[in-house]
C-alpha cells in the first residue's frame, strides 16, 4: 500500500501556478515558551501574600514554625504551586516589624487630634511576670493598646502607678498624638489611692473607678458563702465524676456552670443551671441512688438549700443584668449612672431593703462629680434621675472646671 502511494503521487503532474489547497492545520506556533503553562508569582505579590500570612500568623497566636510544616507546606502548594513560603525566621524578624509599623500608623491616623480615655490594668504573662496594659478608648468605642509595661522589680504602689499613668499618658500624645481626658482603673486600693493623688495634684486627667469592677464587688457584698460553695461541689460533682456526669447527661442534664472570679455573672449563672436542672439532678441520685455519694445526695434532696439559691439568685440577679449593661460598648459614663440609679429602684420595688445601704455605698464610690454633670448635659438623660444634691455637686463641679481653664 504505501509503495502504491508513492508512485502514484510521483505520476501526478501538478502545474507550478496551480495555488495549493491550505492545510487543514493550523500553523506551527513559533513560540515554544513555557510560560503559558506555569503558575508564577511577582516579586510584589508574593510581598503582599507574604504580608497577609503574617498578619493571621499574628492574629490568630499560631506558632511561627507553623509556616514549615510539611502539610501546611504541600496545602500552599496545591494552592499557588509558584509560591514560595517565607521561612519562620522571616515571619518573627521582617514581617513581624512590617506589620506593627504598618498598624502603628494606623492607629496613629486615627487617633491623631483626638481626646481619649485612657486604661490601666495589671496582668501576669504565661511566664508569670507583671505586667500594666494601657489601651485607651475613644468616643466611638474603638479600643487600642498603646503600651504595655514591665513593673518586675517594681512594688505596685500609689506612686509607681501614678508614674506609670502619667508616662503613658505622655507616650499616647507623643506616638499618637491624642490626648487623655480622662483615666479609669479598678478598684485595688493602690488604684484607688493612686486616683486620689492625681486628683491632689490638681492633674487635669480626670480619674475615676470602674463601675463595672464596682458591680463586680456588690456581689461580693452580698455573697453567702455557704450556699456558694455548696452549689459549687453539687456542680462540679455531676460536670467532672465520669459515671454521674454520664447518668445526669443521659437524663437530659444541661451544661453546669461554674463560677470563675475573672469573669463576672459567672456566680449567678452556676445557681441559674443549678436550679434550671435540679430536678434532672435530683431524678439522676434517685436512680442511682447507691452509687451517687450519699453527701451529695443529701444536699440535693435540702428543699430548704434550694430556697436559699433561689433567694440568693433573686439578689444578685439584677446585679448581673447591670453588669450586662454596664459592660455594653454603647454603655456612656452618663448612661453609668442611669444604671446604677435603676439597680438602686429594683431593690426597693422587690423589698429587698436590707441590701440597699451596700449598693448605694459602692454607688457612691462609683459615681463621682464627673459622672454626674455628664448625666446632666447628655442630651438623652438630662438629669432626670439625679437628686437636688446631685445637680448641685454636678453644677459646682463645672464651675470649678471653668475657673481651672478660664480663671474666671
Amino acid at each position: 500500500m504505501r509503495q502504491h502511494h508513492l508512485l502514484c503521487r510521483s505520476n501526478i503532474d501538478i502545474p507550478e501556478n496551480m495555488p495549493r489547497p491550505e492545510s487543514e492545520f493550523p500553523p506551527r506556533m513559533k513560540d515554544h515558551s513555557l510560560i503559558n503553562f506555569v503558575t508564577t508569582t511577582t516579586s510584589s505579590k508574593k510581598d503582599l501574600m507574604d504580608l497577609q500570612l503574617a498578619r493571621y500568623i499574628f492574629s490568630t497566636n499560631t506558632p511561627f514554625a507553623a509556616v514549615e510544616h510539611p502539610e501546611f507546606v504541600k496545602f500552599v502548594q496545591m494552592l499557588l504551586p509558584g509560591y514560595r513560603l517565607p521561612s519562620r525566621h522571616q515571619i518573627g524578624g521582617t514581617l513581624l516589624d512590617h506589620v506593627y509599623d504598618q498598624i502603628h500608623e494606623d492607629c496613629r491616623q486615627r487617633l491623631q487630634d483626638k481626646t481619649v480615655s485612657m486604661m490601666l490594668d495589671g496582668w501576669s504573662n504565661i511566664h508569670n511576670e507583671p505586667v500594666i496594659c494601657v489601651s485607651v478608648v475613644t468616643s466611638d468605642g474603638e479600643n487600642y493598646l498603646i503600651d504595655t509595661v514591665d513593673t518586675s522589680g517594681y512594688s505596685h504602689t500609689a506612686e509607681y502607678l501614678q508614674s506609670v499613668a502619667l508616662a503613658s499618658a505622655q507616650l499616647a500624645e507623643q506616638r499618637f498624638g491624642c490626648k487623655i481626658g480622662s483615666l479609669v482603673t479598678d478598684n485595688a486600693a493602690n488604684m484607688t489611692k493612686m486616683r486620689r493623688i492625681m486628683m491632689e495634684d490638681g492633674n487635669e486627667i480626670i480619674t475615676y473607678g470602674c463601675s463595672a469592677h464596682y458591680l463586680n464587688l456588690l456581689v461580693k457584698d452580698v455573697e453567702v458563702a455557704d450556699v456558694k460553695g455548696t452549689i459549687v461541689t453539687i456542680n462540679k460533682y455531676f460536670r467532672n465524676v465520669h459515671l454521674p456526669a454520664a447518668w445526669y447527661k443521659s437524663n437530659g442534664g444541661k451544661k453546669l456552670v461554674l463560677p470563675i472570679d475573672v469573669r463576672w455573672n459567672t456566680l449567678s449563672d452556676c445557681f441559674q443551671s443549678y436550679l434550671d436542672n435540679w430536678s434532672i439532678i435530683l431524678r439522676t441520685c434517685e436512680e442511682h441512688r447507691t452509687d451517687i455519694d450519699t453527701e451529695i445526695f443529701s444536699k440535693v434532696q435540702n428543699i430548704s438549700l434550694k430556697r436559699r439559691v433561689e433567694e440568693y439568685l433573686m439578689l444578685i440577679k439584677p446585679i448581673a443584668v447591670a453588669l450586662d449593661k454596664i459592660q455594653n460598648d454603647s454603655t456612656t459614663i452618663s448612661h453609668a449612672v442611669e444604671i446604677w440609679k435603676e439597680l438602686e429602684q429594683t431593690y426597693i420595688d422587690n423589698g429587698c431593703t436590707n441590701i440597699l445601704g451596700k449598693v448605694r455605698i459602692r454607688a457612691k464610690q462609683a459615681l463621682t462629680p464627673f459622672h454626674l454633670l455628664a448625666n446632666l448635659i447628655d442630651p438623652t438623660c438630662s438629669g432626670k434621675s439625679l437628686s437636688n444634691v446631685e445637680i448641685d455637686i454636678a453644677l459646682s463641679y463645672l464651675l470649678k472646671i471653668m475657673n481651672m481653664h478660664f480663671r474666671l
